[in-house]
């Protein structure tokens, strides 16, 4: 068992911005195969997303491991701010993402309707039809 707490924080951090980045790889990949099934504005805002993940990862890293509170308060505290500012913008982006969903689903409801209406609308007869 890991004692030594710098270790098992460097291990947890590692870990955490390994599965980011490979989470952005794997988003990244899908959109360029065109296997997703939302457009390119929502891969950006979840691209972005996953990137802010990575630098809250990385400042806290450095908050944890390599800055003194006691010594260093100025780093701390703009590493602090970046932090809580990236938290923020987190948030705004997970809101952005819902929107989006919610602007293409109503589309997509839109364009059904309108098929469902070309279906049950009565054609107008085609010239020289005598039926």
């Amino acid at each position: 068992m890991l004692t030594n707490q710098p270790i098992l924080v460097t291990w947890i951090l590692g870990l955490l911005v390994s599965l980011t980045f490979a989470g952005l790889v794997v988003l990244l990949r899908q959109w360029q195969r065109g296997r997703l099934v939302i457009d390119g504005r929502q891969v950006l805002v979840r691209a972005l997303g996953l990137v802010a993940m990575l630098a809250v990862w990385v400042l806290l890293g450095f908050m944890l491991l390599w800055i003194s509170p006691t010594e260093q308060q100025r780093a701390f505290l703009l590493c602090y701010a970046g932090t809580a500012l990236l938290a923020l913008l987190l948030v705004l982006l997970a809101w952005l993402d819902l929107r989006l969903l919610a602007l293409r689903r109503f589309q997509h409801e839109a364009r059904l309707g309108m098929d469902l209406a070309r279906l049950y609308t009565p054609q107008p007869p085609e010239p020289g039809d005598d039926s």
